[in-house]
């Protein structure tokens, strides 16, 4: 599989992340380009050989029909011969030399999304899965990494996902604020795309997702079959997981010690949630929705200040 650029999804809020999984790519070698497309308006100047990626019809589309941010990145479904990486995501080889032996006409993912059954569909996508095939979870995965040469969907694929009500509700379901990932998973189902996830049979990588670490990780990571990324989705929240160390091996003191006292705000703040009321627990789900610029707060007037 030819692969001629990277490309990722990045805001200001994810700038740490977005530095160390860069930092990790060149440090394996890696020199292709570097498209980043913006999870929305605040942006931050990025290294060099590494470039916004801008599509305004489609970022208009997403706004208009009220889906979520995050799903700016079905940009790269489109694009041809790329690879894309989530930001917080570390790189241990280079995608130019892992992918290379892999044929041009399939879709390449690295999850074990396929024994968490969780994020990836909906009620209503299960069942239209199911009708098809009862192996329909081996071809499911987490969109924080997809690669492929030929382009798996069209603008016009992603623009009736976004914006004819029956697709609407199939990858919603009752949540409007439902991730991407379902989504995602449903254009390559309805589209009848070849999927290898490079953790599964015959290939075997051992897994690319940081929750599926025991402490004492380092030898399955070094194995000959170890993995080529490791990817924290939300699980470098808890960033005394020894495995998270790997983030802190691209950043700076300076950043680290940065980065650490925000997830410690985000966690403390997570732990506050739960005892807000449910008026304003959905507060604050729907204010982000509405404008991605801003986040709902409150305080408990019983506690002093």
């Amino acid at each position: 599989m030819k692969i001629e650029r990277i490309i990722s999804l990045a805001n200001v809020k994810v700038r740490l992340q977005f530095l160390a999984m860069e930092r990790s790519l060149r440090a394996t070698g890696c020199d292709l380009p570097l498209s980043v497309i913006p999870f929305d308006e605040t942006r931050f100047p990025l290294p060099d050989n590494a470039q916004w990626l801008e599509d305004d019809a489609l970022f208009a589309l997403v706004k208009e029909t009220g889906a979520v941010p995050v799903s700016r990145k079905y940009l790269a479904l489109t694009l041809p011969n790329c690879a894309f990486f989530d930001s917080d995501i570390i790189h241990r080889r280079d995608p130019s030399e892992w992918l290379a032996p892999l044929p041009n006409d399939v879709f390449v993912v690295a999850d074990t999304e396929w024994n968490k059954g969780r994020w990836t569909f909906t009620a209503e996508t299960r069942e239209l899965y199911r009708s098809k095939s009862t192996l329909w979870l081996l071809d499911n995965f987490n969109s924080g990494f997809f690669a492929h040469a030929n382009p798996k969907a069209t603008t016009e694929h992603v623009r009736a996902l976004l914006s004819e009500p029956q697709n609407w509700k199939l990858i919603h379901g009752k949540d409007p604020t439902a991730g991407e990932q379902p989504g995602a998973n449903f254009l390559i189902h309805k589209n009848g795309v070849e999927v290898h996830n490079l953790c599964l049979p015959p290939y075997r990588m051992e897994s690319t997702m940081a929750c599926d670490y025991p402490e004492d990780f380092e030898p399955i990571i070094r194995k000959p079959n170890g993995p080529a990324f490791i990817h924290y989705a939300g699980h470098g929240r808890n960033l005394a997981v020894p495995i998270a160390r790997l983030i802190f091996d691209h950043l700076t003191k300076a950043e680290a010690a940065e980065m650490t006292g925000e997830f410690e705000r985000r966690r403390e703040n997570a732990r506050n949630h739960g005892r807000w009321p449910i008026w304003a627990r959905l507060a604050r789900r729907i204010v982000p929705w509405i404008d991605c610029r801003f986040e709902f707060g409150w305080r408990d007037p019983k506690v002093a200040t």
